[in-house]
């Protein structure tokens, strides 16, 4: 007996990967769990990231470090640092551009290089070295939200994902800033 064999990506749910689905009616279950990857999503205002203490955000299954760039642009880094698999967003911001994980003191500035080694002093070796890095997610700010890449790929250019009122100058947008 020929057991039938599944398409790949098919759900219960969800017709199997090709197959063309019925978009009439409610669509929600077409959708991933966890979001659509590789668009710009806005992801917190801008003034809830502290100048000198990290913030974390969890959405569409990633979970992100937000800290304060060089020039105070928000930069959101992966929430995993590399040596230990601890949460820069629980360390510290101890000089401007940077993020600090509190296990073990790796350091990294806004382009997620590995800059200092705190609990090895100045003198590590292991700064700058390949795979020491931190994930970076392109960030943007506009109109008081920061937007970031959540993908695989190389981002799209942001007037594709986010409303024209963003970019209009003359648009003034309102939003309710909620702290739970």
């Amino acid at each position: 007996m020929v057991k039938a064999v599944e398409h790949r990506g098919a759900t219960p749910s969800q017709p199997p990967v090709g197959k063309i689905p019925d978009l009439a009616g409610d669509i929600r279950h077409l959708i991933p769990k966890l979001g659509l990857r590789n668009y710009w999503y806005p992801v917190i205002t801008k003034r809830s990231v502290p100048k000198r203490h990290p913030v974390q955000v969890r959405m569409l299954g990633e979970e992100l470090c937000l800290f304060r760039g060089s020039q105070g642009q928000a930069v959101a880094i992966r929430d995993i640092c590399p040596h230990r698999g601890a949460r820069p967003s629980e360390g510290t911001c101890h000089w401007k551009g940077t993020v600090t994980c509190p296990y073990h003191g790796w350091t990294f500035d806004e382009h997620g290089k590995n800059v200092a080694v705190l609990s090895e002093g100045p003198d590590s070796k292991i700064c700058g070295k390949p795979g020491t890095e931190a994930y970076v997610y392109p960030t943007r700010e506009m109109k008081g939200i920061v937007f970031a890449w959540i993908g695989d790929t190389e981002p799209a250019p942001i007037e594709e994902d986010v409303p024209e009122e963003f970019f209009d100058s003359t648009t003034h947008l309102m939003y309710t800033d909620h702290t739970y």
